[in-house]
């Protein structure tokens, strides 16, 4: 198939919808990539570190964004139980100013860990 403009594009994809859901990655960007690229490349290929890297971060995007009973349960799922953290970085803003390593915040270490997951879809 051939599409000339990126309105036409847009509409491809979004449908219906004024935006697109891209997480849960293996839901969303998996599926959209199969049905609009040969074998959903690069897409499809992610190595499980990088989907993990995805999946932190829209749960943590959902959570800042939102402030639901749903994204805050997700968050302390997956952030906070059964973690060794100081009671004041049990919620996400506190958490991300958290320190990961000597010298880097867990924001910092999320952020470099995407860079490396979205370069690894360029290559």
């Amino acid at each position: 198939m051939s599409v000339n403009s990126a309105r036409t594009a847009r509409a491809i994809v979004n449908g219906a919808l004024s935006y697109v859901d891209w997480f849960p990655y293996e839901k969303h960007t998996t599926r959209r990539a199969e049905a609009f690229f040969s074998s959903g490349k690069p897409f499809s290929r992610i190595e499980r570190q990088h989907l993990q890297t995805f999946e932190n971060a829209g749960v943590l995007r959902n959570v800042l964004v939102h402030q639901s009973t749903h994204s805050v349960r997700k968050f302390k799922k997956r952030f906070v139980e059964g973690k060794s953290l100081p009671t004041r970085e049990h919620n996400p803003a506190a958490y991300l100013r958290g320190s990961h390593a000597v010298g880097q915040t867990r924001m910092a270490f999320l952020m470099a860990t995407l860079v490396n997951a979205l370069e690894s879809l360029c290559v």
